[in-house]
């Protein structure tokens, strides 16, 4: 499904419109990409003189630190998932479930908390490069998420584990492909492919949610590719 909205702007004298929209995968919320949305209407206008490569940068940019600074608090977290237990636990007692009711209000008074100090300490180790143990903190929370039946938290979690597996490859291809556009750029005519090696690292370091590195390796993408450019079009006397 796509998630889109359209923005219309002045540019000198011209009316100019422009839509701006996210593929949702299935299961997706709309509202996690409302901030990107309005923010890219913002912001995009200014950019649509680029190439294509670089617009691809700066929205890469922009969606991965909505990703990555996140809206939620743990704590808020927490709060949200204990009352969503009691509402259905609710529910459950108007079913006449009286047992089930109980177990589930239960496992609202420990397990929200419990299950956010394991999402915590997961992201501490991934940080620290630590990815068995954050592996093993996350599968925790996986299983504690289906105990109570919150299937959304643990395929999100999944989600959040299978990224932490893939750290190192993805590190690594990073690394690699940083070498190789070093090396592009000691070799002669090699500036144009080390801007575009610079551009996949910055493209796998959003990836990784290391906002730092993609803001590197897109700055140094697009300095090495306006060098490029102004080298083709000299047009000098000797």
């Amino acid at each position: 499904m796509l998630y889109s909205r359209l923005h219309e702007f002045r540019e000198g004298k011209k009316n100019v419109k422009i839509i701006v929209g996210v593929d949702l995968a299935k299961g997706e919320n709309p509202d996690d990409f409302k901030k990107f949305i309005i923010d890219a209407c913002a912001q995009l206008p200014e950019h649509l003189s680029k190439s294509q490569a670089e617009l691809d940068s700066i929205i890469t940019a922009m969606f991965a630190s909505q990703s990555a600074t996140g809206s939620e608090k743990p704590a808020e977290v927490s709060s949200d998932l204990f009352t969503r237990l009691k509402e259905r636990a609710k529910v459950l007692m108007n079913e006449g479930k009286s047992q089930e009711a109980i177990d589930l209000l239960d496992k609202a008074k420990t397990v929200p908390g419990t299950l956010m100090k394991l999402i915590e300490k997961g992201a501490k180790l991934i940080k620290q490069q630590k990815i068995e143990e954050a592996q093993k903190a996350y599968s925790e929370a996986i299983e504690l998420a289906l105990s109570i039946q919150e299937g959304d938290m643990a395929a999100k979690l999944q989600d959040d584990l299978k990224r932490a597996s893939e750290r190192p490859k993805l590190i690594q291809t990073i690394l690699d492909l940083e070498g190789k556009a070093l090396k592009a750029l000691r070799e002669e005519g090699g500036i144009k492919r080390a801007s575009d090696l610079f551009r996949e690292a910055s493209q796998a370091a959003s990836k990784l949610g290391d906002l730092d590195a993609m803001n590197e390796f897109t700055k140094k993408a697009q300095s090495l590719m306006e060098f490029y450019q102004a080298d083709q079009k000299r047009n000098r006397s000797f």
